[in-house]
């Protein structure tokens, strides 16, 4: 590709809006373009980075003796009614109705779907075990939107999905670890350091990318192997000193309304405190009821101590909701709780669920469902019970580890990949079944691993960058070569131009009629592998000078070893991160 042809535009200020080196240079190397909050269009450069990223996985996959299909991002209704999911907004999609008013949904979530393929192609364990991919587009509903991250918060990128299928828990297993190696092999070709989560043996398997711009965040102890994405973390809690229950006293407590006045005004610690949070949970639907689109809900009064804070995610796994919203102000006085000075005591009609370390606390100070008051001495069992008692406290930095007890500290990353099992849940609910060597019908065991792409592009270029602009790793580089001519030498560069391509190199070749620092800041700033140069210098000496980008030395390479050259050394840059162009000459 002649770069005076490419369509793209390099830019030498930092753009305003961009937070992030690999962000900045992305936008200012020309490879992407903002669309809207989160959304991205991908220029030719970027392109061909995603085209590269994609021959590798299809490559790897078909070693794998992975098959792929395309399954389709519209889906009828009842697929997702059957699956429980058609209430759930964050999941489902986009719901709407096609010319002759049946429901359909647009996701990118495709494991209804095909369940109903599997159901009707599926028959003998003979086609099993079975691994099939796709490549589709997926429409972050539930990320929050941060455009000055660019690529790593994007909220519309192509997401790679591997369905594994197999006979039973130990042919999945196995499939399973698998796919755990392959991805592992991916990231250390690409040089991306990634971290490995996993709360429970059960749940799924998260790949996360460390950084302060990401918007998930996660639990490591310094001191032991503890790490645990911050929606299921768990903590140590100090236990209250044992007090014997006191006598309820209610006290004038004007203008406190929140946790930290009030401790100062009573002159207590906030852990003797208990702190009331009101939402409202969209629950699973009756059976039966596929008209409603709304989950039906409920109001929640959780009850934490002082010092914490509640963790929704565990509350919804807790008591089993779809979705989680704060509750409105008059929401909550139609309970007969007062905003400010609210507690579980004396209320009815609402579902209580109560944090375990408020039960192990006595005398604590709750609102007095009256405005400017509050209760003293405030005790689990005396003076009021919960519908629910469960570990419902948000884990935070300097909590302590519960294995070892040391401080934890908080970080961030963004998601790139997991891997999640999904046992035969699918397979029940669909009737996906297969006959064994026996005869007999048997439900399929299912998993799937998703890798977003977009985020993908997004932390290679956070990871694999300089002060001078991108450096591709050869795996995922939009080209192989940058080929530099300067003033003299057009015709000869022309020639060896024609020459690499015709060898089946891709080469960017900068024919511009740009100045020699013009050409050598944009070859930085894209950040190819390899760079060629001929100028009038290197021609006296019948040679080309070599520079590899993560290096800043250069060498000269007669103009007969060229291709041969660089076949060679392209081979190295993808087995191994730093070879010298020297070393490939000799």
């Amino acid at each position: 590709m002649r770069l005076s042809q490419l369509f793209f535009q390099t830019q030498r200020q930092t753009p305003a809006e961009a937070e992030t080196p690999g962000y900045q240079y992305l936008l200012r190397a020309g490879f992407i373009s903002p669309t809207a909050s989160g959304i991205y269009s991908a220029l030719p450069l970027a392109a061909r980075v995603f085209r590269q990223i994609k021959k590798h996985l299809h490559a790897d996959l078909c070693r794998q003796g992975a098959q792929e299909i395309n399954l389709p991002p519209v889906q009828p209704a009842d697929f997702w009614q059957k699956s429980g999911r058609w209430f759930n907004p964050v999941q489902s999609g986009l719901h709407f109705k096609d010319s002759r008013q049946r429901d359909l949904v647009l996701s990118g979530s495709h494991i209804e779907v095909l369940a109903d393929v599997l159901r009707q192609v599926l028959r003998s364990h003979k086609q099993l075990p079975l691994l099939l991919y796709q490549f589709q587009p997926d429409w972050q509903v539930d990320k929050e939107s941060f455009p000055h991250a660019g690529l790593l918060r994007s909220r519309l990128s192509e997401t790679l999905s591997v369905y594994a299928v197999a006979r039973d828990e130990n042919a999945g297993g196995a499939l399973n670890q698998t796919l755990l190696d392959w991805l592992k092999t991916l990231f250390e070709r690409w040089s991306l350091p990634l971290t490995a989560i996993q709360a429970q043996p059960s749940d799924p398997v998260v790949y996360v990318y460390t950084t302060p711009w990401g918007d998930e965040s996660f639990i490591r102890c310094p001191e032991c192997t503890y790490l645990c994405n911050q929606k299921q973390a768990k903590f140590k809690k100090t236990p209250a000193a044992p007090q014997s229950p006191l006598p309820l006293q209610e006290v004038f407590t004007p203008g406190m309304k929140t946790i930290n006045d009030l401790a100062e005004f009573l002159n207590v610690k906030t852990a003797q405190t208990a702190k009331a949070v009101f939402l409202v949970a969209g629950m699973p639907a009756p059976a039966g009821a596929v008209e409603n689109r709304t989950p039906p809900e409920r109001f929640i009064f959780a009850v934490v101590r002082g010092d914490m804070d509640v963790n929704e995610s565990k509350l919804i796994q807790a008591i089993g909701a779809l979705t989680l919203r704060p509750a409105r102000e008059e929401e909550i006085i139609a309970t007969g709780a007062v905003p400010g000075y609210a507690s579980p005591v004396g209320l009815k009609n609402v579902w209580v669920i109560v944090d375990e370390a408020v039960t192990n606390s006595p005398n604590l100070v709750a609102g007095a469902n009256r405005e400017g008051y509050h209760l003293l001495n405030v005790n689990y069992g005396r003076d009021y019970l919960a519908n629910q008692v469960a570990d419902i406290a948000l884990a935070s930095q300097a909590n302590a580890c519960p294995h070892c007890g040391a401080h934890l500290t908080l970080e961030y990353g963004i998601e790139l990949a997991s891997l999640n099992t999904l046992g035969t849940r699918y397979s029940d609910l669909f009737e996906v079944v297969f006959q064994d060597e026996n005869g007999t019908a048997n439900p399929a065991w299912m998993s799937v691993l998703t890798l977003n792409l977009d985020r993908l592009l997004g932390c290679l270029a956070e990871t694999h960058h300089d002060d001078f602009g991108l450096i591709w790793p050869a795996a995922a580089a939009p080209y192989q070569v940058h080929l530099v001519a300067l003033n003299g030498a057009e015709e000869a560069a022309e020639a060896l131009y024609l020459s690499l391509a015709k060898a089946g190199l891709e080469v960017l070749f900068d024919d511009r009629s740009e100045s020699p620092g013009v050409k050598f800041n944009d070859a930085d700033l894209i950040g190819i592998p390899i760079r060629l140069t001929l100028g009038k210098r290197t021609l006296k000496e019948n040679a080309v000078e070599l520079k590899l980008r993560h290096r800043s030395n250069s060498d000269l390479i007669p103009l007969s070893q060229v291709e041969s050259c660089i076949q060679s050394l392209i081979k190295q840059l993808q087995t191994k991160q730093t070879p010298t162009a020297s070393e490939t000459a000799a």
